[in-house]
């Protein structure tokens, strides 16, 4: 026999292998550029764009969000970092270490005193450094003050919101142009045009005005009032921010490399205050998010037209399942499942370039046929490893797997089972200094760009072992799969109750289409186009039941049978779900 006879004390080691989940790493196609708060993230731009040295610096405040926004202009022009400044002393000498690591001679303050106090222009200069403050008696001055500062002729202008009456996403979206183009942003009430805006507009003889946005932020009446002085009006918005960025994106980007994607407002804008210059020198659009989702005109374009994304700020403004969505728009490389023969049992190889992942091994006597199986398809290491739940028919070629592999993470669910089976897989666990993630519902991980979601188990006590089976969601792109192990109907209905995201083009079906599972419930929110049912020939259970198939049929589900069809191997690029199958 291939396990030996060992004393069975030794599940006890599990009790010392359930540890937490670790975070996982970043793809070179999202670069995250943050830092501990707002002030070294726009350090972390500083050296992205400047990574030698450079004369000038432009300086604002760290809540004076709009003096920012509009000396995206001034930036560029200077050849010069856009950094925020915060008076507090170890954020002011983290300011003071970058401008010394850039060599910079002149900086440039933007705003009056109650956005950079007196205290921090003293000391600048105290350092040696040439200091001039850029500024008006509020927002509307301060931003002519910019236009002016760069230039004493400007035949076109961006004029978006002041953020007192309206929302300044429009003023982020449009900053790399402005700083590109060397195109000012000048403010405006919604309503009204501020007296200062209009004599800039004048002596700098300006002829035609771009309104960003639509005019919930600047009315109609203020394009009609610059028309009435001869000034050519025209608008770029969408139905929301996320549309109007998509739209000017569209208009002044022509074949873009990238993007850089910034919190929408509604969490924070600190962090994506200094992405205009950082935009503007890459020669890339900003694009907006909500902190936990990713819109769809965002998505659309990253999906079109990037090859990588910048992200600006932590995962409080920008969350890891946005930075994953986005890594597995950008990836090239299919991603394939293979739903293993091993009889009656389970056992799923997942592919995507160079990362692996294995959910269940079969029965003790499909080890070596796995491990085989998945040398032949190049596995060298396996990112993750799934163990659903302690049953022989799923984690029994484990042992042999992990013997076999270089293995990242191991997953299994937090109980405990008296059986020789489950003793060997922990026993090949310690034995190459692994230790066991306990599955939590909502956790994500990557795997090359694709992303599942952790669904199941939902609680710490079944009385049916197949009920602790670890449940996932797996996601590529526009292609989505479910895998729910063994579990049953009372699991399949606490996933339903979970509110989360369920819809999948292929089901892997539970408990090998056993009446236990394949609840109305849960197939109605998974509502796949195929199914797998892993089940042997002949077997002794009868699996799978014909109330399954029935019900699967009824649905117009396209069926595939590990006993009729072999090994099962589905192919997503993103886009389009392929399945063949060893005997069709």
């Amino acid at each position: 026999m291939k396990k030996n006879i060992r004393s069975l004390s030794l599940v006890l080691m599990a009790i010392m292998l359930l540890f937490p989940n670790i975070a996982f790493a970043e793809s070179d196609s999202v670069i995250r550029l943050s830092g501990p708060n707002r002030v070294e993230t726009s350090i972390e731009v500083s050296k992205n764009v400047y990574p030698g040295k450079t004369d000038n610096v432009v300086l604002a405040g760290f809540r004076g969000e709009v003096d920012a926004l509009t000396g995206t202009l001034l930036a560029t022009n200077k050849q010069a970092p856009l950094l925020l400044v915060n008076p507090a002393e170890s954020q002011f000498n983290a300011t003071l270490r970058e401008i010394e690591r850039l060599g910079a001679k002149n900086i440039f303050l933007l705003g009056g005193e109650l956005v950079i106090n007196k205290d921090v222009e003293q000391k600048l200069k105290q350092e040696g450094y040439q200091v001039e403050r850029i500024y008006g008696s509020g927002r509307h001055e301060t931003a002519v003050e910019v236009a002016r500062a760069v230039m004493t002729k400007a035949d076109h202008v961006f004029l978006t919101n002041d953020g007192r009456s309206g929302s300044l996403a429009d003023a982020l979206s449009v900053g790399p142009v402005s700083g590109r183009d060397q195109i000012p942003i000048l403010l405006t009430e919604k309503d009204t045009l501020p007296p200062h805006t209009l004599a800039a507009m004048e002596s700098l003889g300006v002829k035609k005005v771009t309104i960003v946005g639509g005019e919930i932020v600047v009315s109609e009446s203020v394009a009609n009032f610059l028309r009435t002085k001869g000034i050519t009006v025209d608008r770029i918005a969408g139905r929301n921010r996320y549309e109007t960025a998509k739209a000017i994106a569209d208009k002044y980007f022509v074949a873009p490399k990238g993007a850089i994607l910034a919190n929408d407002g509604r969490k924070s804008f600190a962090d994506g205050l200094v992405g205009g210059y950082l935009g503007a020198h890459k020669n890339i659009p900003i694009l907006l998010t909500m902190d936990l989702q990713l819109n769809t005109y965002t998505e659309d374009y990253i999906k079109a037209h990037s090859d990588y994304v910048y992200i600006l700020g932590g995962t409080i403004v920008v969350s890891d399942m946005v930075a994953d969505t986005i890594k597995s728009l950008l990836s090239t490389d299919p991603l394939e499942v293979h739903y293993i023969d091993v009889g009656q049992g389970d056992s799923i190889l997942i592919k995507k370039g160079q990362q692996a992942m294995l959910i269940d091994a079969g029965d003790n006597g499909y080890g070596t046929l796995v491990v085989n199986y998945l040398k032949n398809q190049g596995v060298k290491r396996l990112d993750y490893v799934i163990g659903t739940h302690p049953h022989s028919d799923h984690i029994g070629g484990l042992d042999d797997v992990i013997n076999s592999f270089d293995i990242g993470k191991v997953i299994m669910p937090n109980v405990l089972h008296n059986t020789k089976t489950f003793e060997d897989v922990l026993l090949a666990i310690k034995n190459k200094n692994l230790t066991i993630t306990t599955p939590k519902v909502g956790d994500k991980y990557d795997l090359g760009g694709a992303q599942f979601t952790i669904l199941g188990p939902n609680s710490l006590k079944y009385s049916n072992l197949n009920n602790y089976s670890v449940a996932l969601r797996l996601v590529n792109g526009a292609n989505s799969f479910m895998f729910t192990g063994d579990a049953e109907a009372l699991a399949e209905n606490e996933i339903v109750a979970s509110g989360l995201n369920l819809k999948s083009d292929l089901l892997k079906v539970g408990h090998h289409g056993s009446n236990t599972s394949t609840s109305d419930a849960f197939l109605n929110r998974v509502n796949p186009k195929f199914a797998v049912i892993p089940v042997g020939t002949g077997n002794r259970y009868d699996h799978p039941d014909r109330s399954v198939i029935d019900k699967l049929t009824a649905k117009g589900i396209k069926i595939y049978r590990n006993d009729i069809n072999g090994t099962i191997i589905a192919t997503s690029d993103g886009e389009t779900l392929q399945i063949r199958a060893e005997k069709e």
